[in-house]
């Protein structure tokens, strides 16, 4: 288990335009490591979810703006955050 020191935050909107949904991914303070956005929906009652997108951070304030294109209509989504380091621990997720 990871030390969860950062919290992290992601905040997502529908862009219906494009068709799909815009995720910004921030933290409230530096950080070195690796994140993993996951995401479930309603397709499958929201218990599970998925590895989606890995991000490599280093040393800085999280500040990502992330597009979801593969979204269906009809279908509700949640994303989260979480942390893994190299040995494949993971943290909490957010």
């Amino acid at each position: 288990m990871l030390n969860d020191t950062v919290n992290f935050y992601v905040d997502g909107t529908n862009n219906y335009e494009k068709g799909s949904i815009t995720l910004n991914i921030t933290s409230d303070v530096g950080f070195t490591g690796n994140l993993i956005l996951k995401r479930t929906s309603s397709k499958s009652n929201f218990l599970i979810w998925e590895d989606y997108k890995i991000f490599n951070i280093l040393n800085e304030t999280v500040n990502i703006t992330y597009e979801d294109y593969l979204v269906e209509s009809q279908v509700v989504y949640q994303y989260g955050i979480q942390r893994i380091n190299t040995s494949g621990f993971r943290g909490k997720l957010t």
